[in-house]
């Protein structure tokens, strides 16, 4: 880790950081630029046109609240940062198994994606569906994957089973750049869950059904600890890029900036202790780029676990924030690092009106993003009654 770090801070890495940027913003950049040259683009994106789209299929499927007036989930992902929020939240409100398809991969001495191991996880994905008891048969099939993990014949069969579809991706700019498999996924799932605005449309155009909402946290994991807030400014979250460079500029300006993660000095932390840090820091920083891009950034997870936790958080300014928050009240944005050294100065200087904040994001984030909001929010898309003889 310590020779990482080292190349980090070397010239040949600032190269390195040039081509990969270049590269990343040619693939970004096409995406748009077929987005933006399609001259038969579909209906403009709404919830409205997302539920016609779905009770349009409604026939083929499954009531999704057959029990009682409760789903049941079987979701296709992975156990890592899902089990403190994701997957509890939806235990919460459906019955729920879990397909951890990386540890199913990882059995069998398998990492890379390719159409024969798309096969093989398909085939083991219904055979864990075949074991639910027959009293609480999957109506909804949540995945959490990147699409070069979801075969085209997986949810071809999921759908002659009468089984819902839903595909939940949070990192749009750089998937839908990498390639087409996460394109052909967002095209044929029933649902495809976004947290990208433009994201919407795109799916639209390729036939899909989108679905706009960002991240969320769980206050049952994601709570003030009541703890002294000892340290000033702290940083959680790998090393590289314009992260480094940021924090290198803000401990030149004289803040001192705590980092946390891969990469840096301090290492890698638990999820108990990332709680804890962000309840004793004066302030949480966040940076929302995506990749190496400098210009192009998105919603990240942080953005409302750190607020939940009570924590005066300040982050690159991304529009789509304004969706979920008041900035400026709630949370603080800035644009440059010459505007973030200048916001801290004054939260440092305004410890009353940064207190404000702070109670104010608390509340936002337990009243508006949870989990189970969320959740409950995309429940409310499907028709309420599904012709259940038809399909399957």
């Amino acid at each position: 880790m310590i020779q990482r770090s080292k190349l980090r801070r070397s010239p040949a890495y600032s190269v390195w950081r040039s081509y990969r940027e270049v590269e990343q913003l040619k693939r970004f950049n096409r995406i748009l630029d077929a987005y933006l040259r399609n001259q038969q683009a579909s209906e403009p994106y709404s919830e409205a046109y997302t539920r016609r789209r779905l009770a349009q299929i409604q026939q083929q499927r499954h009531p999704l609240l057959a029990y009682q007036g409760t789903p049941s989930i079987i979701a296709f992902g992975t156990n890592d940062w899902e089990q403190y929020g994701l997957w509890p939240s939806l235990e919460r409100v459906s019955h729920f198994v879990l397909f951890d398809y990386h540890k199913w991969l990882l059995s069998r001495g398998m990492r890379r994606s390719d159409p024969q191991m798309c096969r093989r996880l398909a085939a083991a994905f219904l055979e864990t569906i075949d074991t639910v008891p027959p009293d609480n048969k999957p109506t909804l099939a949540f995945f959490y994957a990147a699409g070069t993990y979801i075969a085209d014949e997986l949810l071809v069969e999921l759908a002659h089973r009468g089984i819902w579809t839903i595909v939940m991706s949070l990192d749009d700019k750089q998937q839908f750049a990498k390639g087409a498999d996460q394109l052909r996924v967002a095209a044929h799932c029933d649902l495809y869950w976004t947290v990208w605005k433009t994201g919407t449309q795109i799916v639209l155009d390729l036939g899909g059904t989108p679905w706009y909402a960002p991240e969320a946290a769980d206050p049952a994991f994601y709570h003030p600890m009541g703890v002294v807030r000892d340290f000033d400014i702290v940083f959680i979250g790998q090393s590289y890029g314009l992260r480094a460079d940021l924090v290198r500029y803000l401990r030149r300006r004289g803040f001192n900036v705590v980092t946390f993660g891969s990469g840096w000095p301090n290492g890698f932390v638990s999820f108990e202790d990332v709680v804890e840090i962000y309840s004793r820091a004066h302030i949480v920083l966040g940076v929302g780029g995506v990749g190496q891009m400098a210009g192009v950034r998105h919603l990240k997870g942080r953005d409302f676990e750190a607020p939940m936790c009570g924590a005066l958080y300040l982050t690159s300014y991304n529009p789509e924030l304004a969706d979920h928050f008041r900035i400026g009240e709630e949370i603080l944005c800035y644009s440059s690092s010459e505007e973030c050294a200048d916001i801290i100065h004054w939260v440092q200087r305004h410890p009353e009106e940064a207190e404000r904040i702070r109670q104010a994001a608390l509340q936002r984030s337990t009243a508006d993003h949870t989990w189970e909001i969320r959740l409950q929010h995309m429940f409310s898309l499907f028709p309420e009654s599904t012709n259940a003889e038809t399909a399957g």
